[in-house]
């Protein structure tokens, strides 16, 4: 892009914009709707969710793929530690998954996050 100023000798400076790309890429919205798509069928399948909710619930999910590794692999991570635990409550009675809000949280360590030591 290009932009014109003019100066007060009346010469026209071309002022060159760059463009940097940050934040997330479209691959990774892609795998973090994935990996909603995947805890919701899993976990909360009976339960309809708002669009601020879901909204919501995927910036909760995201905050997982931010650890550092590849995003793939976080994927894939993401995805077993969600079928290990509907695993995990399929076995007794009395077990259940906690609210989404709290079960998808980064801090919450009987969430997904406590999940990690399972693999």
């Amino acid at each position: 892009m290009n932009a014109i100023r003019k100066t007060k000798s009346k010469e026209t400076k071309v002022i060159q914009l760059k463009v940097i790309r940050g934040g997330k890429s479209y691959e990774d919205d892609k795998l973090i709707n994935a990996s909603w798509t995947v805890a919701q069928s899993a976990l909360w399948n009976s339960r309809p969710f708002s669009r601020n909710e879901i909204a919501q619930l995927k910036e909760l999910i995201a905050d997982h793929y931010d650890n550092g590794k590849s995003i793939q692999v976080t994927f894939k991570d993401i995805v077993e530690r969600i079928c290990l635990a509907k695993r995990y409550v399929a076995r007794r009675k009395g077990r259940y998954i906690s609210k989404p809000v709290d079960w998808l949280n980064i801090h919450y360590h009987n969430g997904l996050a406590g999940t990690a030591a399972w693999l």
